[in-house]
């Protein structure tokens, strides 16, 4: 059929147009491959893909004999991709029936379409996660996580601290956040149109870093003996609260450190008040030691040679006057000449003052500063207190008598502790340990091992020896008798000093503590128990002196430590 030139006009029109539009939108393509392509294609690839977190596990905390003392529990947790939901008020309605979440909660997570997946319910229990499997939801989707747990509930809380929701908020969760917690992986895939994951679609994988465990010093048997003691003479004695230590004299390892009242961190949200719960005591509470610092007064006096440990040359009486403020004592066999020997076992106030006197404040500043009281520790855990010492420089005659038998200063338990220790172990300051090892999730090898330091020499060795010897006299003759251990030889001094208020001493408030070692020839355990505000009778050797005991005895036999030998002259005197 002969086509008109009409025709082939209008058939020539369209073949062209057809050639222009064509090449406009091959041109169109390339000015959007040009200028929009990279942002097109990452469009589309937010739009396809699908994020699978791989949460990592934290770090556990044990004791130096493996038990664990926190650790990460599984559970389920349970998000959603909203992108895959096209009814979210009838996923809503069964999601809540489930999880006991108000539909409307529900709903408006399911409603965040532009979310690439949004969380339900975390550290859910086994059974919930099946309830919601059986539901057979299409963009539900379960994962197994972790939830942190404190199996030995409230024993050693204030030590091992606890974890919020992201990170350590208190103890050890707090200060070795940096080895414990890990970092989170994650898996991207790709979906398709219909939500699916694409099979063999990854784009990106980021392995999980699970924490490294951290090994305490702590022996949790050690750590139940001190808390039970502990709580118990709280209890008799109806006291405001208290504390405990036990360590190593020689290497400065901590065995157990109690506080009460405490806390249990599996609950920690129920406790209101962080400074009565919370803290640490044994290195957060300040209290004035009384006569447990008469040792410290006598070992430096003796070190730099002021005083001989064993003449009578120092005059006691029931009653001194300095400064017009008068010092009493009101037992033992008075006035009369004494020596340091004597003033340590039948703990008197004015013999002790009159040895601070003579020494003067030079020379008693400088050896308290030896003894680390006033400073801080290079001791890991939250919370360290500082301690108070007065001005020396412009300290009244009064003042450094008072200091001299453990008033007019404040002091923390570690501090007190660690003084004691220098005499039980040959006049050495150690540095307070409470982190043995670091050690790596997979291979369980050590990553860091922290060993013994000497932070410096306080005394002598033949000091701390004479100054060891008293103070197991302090339990033979003295006032520490019911500190005594069968079969054991023991050193110790107690204490016991009013309570200082805003506006002067507190009337019927006291502190008594203990603080001792042993085997006294050979010392291997220290142990230090403070009694805050006994009532009814307030003196260490009826409060705090059993509660030492106690803790002593079983803290010697779980170690088997054997007993003292049987010579009569022990220490060498």
């Amino acid at each position: 059929m002969n086509r008109t030139p009409l025709a082939k006009k209008r058939i020539k029109v369209a073949l062209y147009f057809l050639v222009f539009l064509h090449a406009l939108i091959i041109l169109r393509a390339i000015y959007i491959e040009q200028v929009y392509g990279d942002e097109l294609r990452e469009r589309r690839f937010k739009q396809s893909k699908r994020i699978i977190p791989q949460p990592a596990r934290r770090g556990f905390i044990y004791d130096r004999n493996g038990n664990k003392l926190a650790m990460d529990v599984p559970f389920l947790s349970i998000f959603a991709v909203p992108s895959m939901i096209n009814h979210p008020s009838k996923y809503a309605r069964e999601i809540s029936r489930v999880l006991g979440v108000p539909p409307a909660v529900i709903q408006e997570k399911l409603s965040l379409k532009k979310k690439s997946f949004v969380w339900l319910a975390r550290m859910v229990s086994d059974e919930t996660g099946e309830r919601i499997k059986n539901l057979n939801l299409k963009g539900l989707v379960i994962i197994r996580e972790s939830k942190r747990m404190y199996p030995n509930g409230q024993a050693a809380a204030c030590v091992v601290g606890m974890k919020g929701h992201d990170k350590g908020i208190e103890g050890s969760e707090l200060v070795f956040e940096k080895w414990l917690h890990g970092i989170d992986g994650y898996v991207l895939l790709e979906k398709d149109p219909l939500g699916r994951n694409i099979p063999n679609s990854i784009r990106e994988k980021k392995p999980v870093r699970h924490g490294n465990d951290v090994y305490l010093t702590l022996d949790m048997a050690v750590q139940h003996f001190a808390e039970k003691a502990l709580s118990d003479s709280i209890e008799k004695f109806n006291a405001a609260g208290g504390s405990a230590l036990v360590m190593e004299p020689r290497t400065g390892k901590i065995l157990a450190m109690a506080s009460q009242p405490t806390f249990n961190p599996n609950e920690y949200t129920k406790y209101v008040d962080e400074r009565v719960y919370f803290r640490n005591k044994p290195i957060w509470y300040m209290y004035e030691p009384g006569s447990t610092m008469k040792p410290i007064t006598v070992a430096s006096a003796v070190d730099a040679g002021v005083v001989e440990p064993f003449e009578k040359s120092i005059m006691c009486e029931h009653a001194i006057q300095v400064n017009g403020w008068t010092i009493r004592d009101e037992h033992g066999d008075l006035p009369g000449l004494k020596s340091p020997l004597d003033i340590i076992v039948n703990s008197f106030n004015t013999g002790a003052a009159r040895i601070a006197m003579k020494m003067g404040s030079q020379t008693l500043q400088s050896y308290f500063a030896r003894f680390n009281f006033g400073r801080y520790y290079d001791f890991p855990l939250n919370g360290q207190s500082r301690g108070i010492l007065p001005d020396y420089k412009e300290a009244r005659e009064v003042t450094i008598a008072n200091n001299g038998f453990g008033h007019g200063i404040s002091v923390t338990q570690l501090q007190m502790a660690m003084a004691i220790a220098a005499i039980a172990n040959g006049g050495l300051i150690m540095k307070p340990t409470i982190v043995e090892k670091i050690v790596d999730p997979i291979t369980q090898t050590p990553i860091q091992e922290f060993e013994p330091k000497v932070v410096r020499r306080a005394v002598k060795e033949e000091t701390s020896r004479v100054v060891r010897y008293m103070m197991h006299m302090v339990t033979e003759q003295g006032t520490g008798e019911k500190a005594k251990i069968p079969g054991y030889r023991v050193a110790g001094k107690t204490g016991t000093a009013q309570v200082a208020g805003n506006h002067g001493y507190m009337a019927g408030q006291y502190i008594s503590s203990f603080v001792g070692f042993a085997p006294a020839e050979d010392p291997q355990v220290l142990v230090m128990v403070t009694i805050e505000k006994p009532r009814g009778s307030y003196y260490a050797a009826e409060v705090a002196a059993p509660a030492f005991k106690e803790i002593m005895k079983k803290t010697l036999w779980h170690l088997e430590i054997p007993p003292s030998p049987p010579e009569k002259e022990p220490l060498g005197y």
